[in-house]
């Protein structure tokens, strides 16, 4: 039986579990008042909102924390299933949700209705066991809800939930507030300009920024726009406060000639900047290439180093799901995820490239996917081939029997020694540079005669009877 439109109002209004209606353009079209009071603050307005499955890096907060509601792609193809919600601003308030696709009279789904069938426990960080099932969009809503809650909404970016990036994230959110210099060092590829620029975005006592590339600088162009923004601080509206600074950030530092140090010095002497430096290596690296160790001290005041990919791979999974959802945001096609099959791939890897590279690779799989998911066929083949190479066995190293190996060069190069001197054994002698009596020996070792040498050369017949060739006439 189907109720009437007044009877589904009246039981959409009075239910108790959250119910709201997400149409074909992704945008919340009905919303109950169960959904509102377990959002909290805010609820009222969810209806309107655009809940992609996946949000732009610049996303408003508000857009970002609509999107937990966002349904599976899979129920735009006419799926029925089940998705975990993870509230954005209380991790541990999660509703497991049944979906379920509203046609039109053509058949096409129109809507997708989702309903909370209870309350779920909540898991912190990856599962220990990684299935085709891992709900890694709801993990990755867990881990940004935490990174919000600590006061880390802007570093978001930064996933992962292992220590090194616990420590990065911790690190670089104190580097908002401190007024020391900031040394960011890690693999090419891995975030650290964009990590500078963070904690820049993020620093409420920067009144102006400037940034270079020392891998660009000569000595007088690092002159030039030190001057230029030296005039810029001088046009600003206001005096600084006391606890204000500019923010002056240096990629690439390791390139900076070591004449320009003085230059920079002097300059960080009479304007109230801070310094932001980018490296491949660690400050201590810097004292084997002439740095005067009291500048790098004093600019490493606060380090803070971002891990290879490679050495984090536990975070991947989540740092996968998070590109994926980050290219969903604005984006007409909207991706579900990663298969295990590809996540397989990808964790095989060891990535020399760094996030960038994942990046790269990502945006190509997802331009390329024709289902919901990412599969191994839309990635790279030279990814696949390397994987298949790794994973096939290794043949086994083969022992090299030296004395073999030399007696057969011997024995060839002795051979042709004999041929060229048409089996004249005292000439062949001469030609390898040896006495007649020792090539007479090692030719018997070698088998190029089946005879012993005799005693007496003298008796000794002049031409090997057996050689493996037909000796020419003298």
């Amino acid at each position: 039986m189907r109720p009437s439109r007044a009877n589904w109002n009246k039981l959409f209004e009075q239910a108790d579990q959250p119910i709201w209606v997400v149409d074909a353009s992704w945008r919340i079209i009905l919303t109950n008042p169960a959904l509102c009071a377990w959002w909290g603050d805010g609820g009222e307005q969810l209806a309107g909102q655009e809940v992609r499955f996946g949000t732009p890096a610049d996303a408003a907060i508000s857009a970002e924390q609509a999107s937990a509601l966002t349904p599976d792609p899979a129920v735009f193809t006419g799926s029925v299933l089940q998705t975990k919600i993870v509230h954005p601003r209380d991790p541990a308030q999660q509703l497991e949700v049944q979906w379920v696709p509203l046609l039109d009279a053509a058949g096409e789904v129109e809507a997708a209705v989702a309903w909370a069938t209870r309350a779920v426990a909540t898991e912190q960080g990856s599962p220990a066991r990684i299935t085709a099932t891992t709900d890694w969009h709801a993990l990755l809503a867990e881990h940004r809800t935490r990174v919000r809650e600590r006061g880390q909404a802007k570093l978001s970016r930064f996933v992962g939930e292992s220590l090194s990036m616990s420590s990065l994230r911790l690190l670089a959110d104190r580097a908002t507030w401190l007024d020391c210099a900031v040394w960011i060092h890690g693999p090419e590829g891995s975030g650290r300009r964009t990590l500078a620029r963070t904690i820049h975005a993020s620093d409420l006592n920067a009144i102006a920024f400037a940034e270079m590339d020392a891998s660009l600088l000569t000595p007088e162009l690092l002159q030039r726009q030190l001057a230029e923004f030296s005039a810029t601080l001088a046009k600003l509206p206001t005096k600084p406060a006391a606890a204000q600074h500019a923010n002056l950030l240096l990629t690439n530092v390791e390139r900076l000639a070591l004449g320009s140090l003085a230059d920079l010095e002097a300059f960080l002497d009479r304007q109230r900047v801070r310094l932001l430096l980018t490296s491949n290596g660690p400050p201590q690296d810097f004292l084997n290439a002439n740095w005067p160790a009291e500048k790098i001290a004093v600019w490493s005041v606060h380090t803070i180093e971002i891990p290879p990919l490679s050495s984090r791979l536990s975070d991947l999974p989540v740092l996968v799901q998070h590109l994926i959802e980050e290219l969903n945001g604005g984006n007409s096609k909207q991706l579900r995820g990663c298969s295990l099959a590809a996540l397989e791939l990808l964790a095989a890897y060891r990535w020399p490239g760094e996030a960038a590279e994942l990046t790269a690779i990502l945006r190509a799989a997802h331009a390329a996917a024709d289902g919901i998911d990412i599969q191994p066929a839309d990635l790279p083949s030279w990814l696949r081939q390397a994987e298949s190479a790794l994973s096939s066995p290794r043949t086994p190293p083969q022992p090299i029997d030296l004395d073999q190996q030399l007696a057969e060069i011997e024995r060839e190069l002795l051979a042709r020694a004999l041929r060229l001197a048409g089996g004249n054994k005292t000439q062949a002698a001469k030609l390898v540079g040896w006495t007649r009596n020792r090539l007479l020996r090692r030719a018997e070792e070698l088998r190029l005669i089946s005879e012993p040498a005799p005693k007496s050369t003298a008796a000794e017949p002049e031409f090997i009877p057996d050689l493996p060739f037909e000796p020419e006439e003298e």
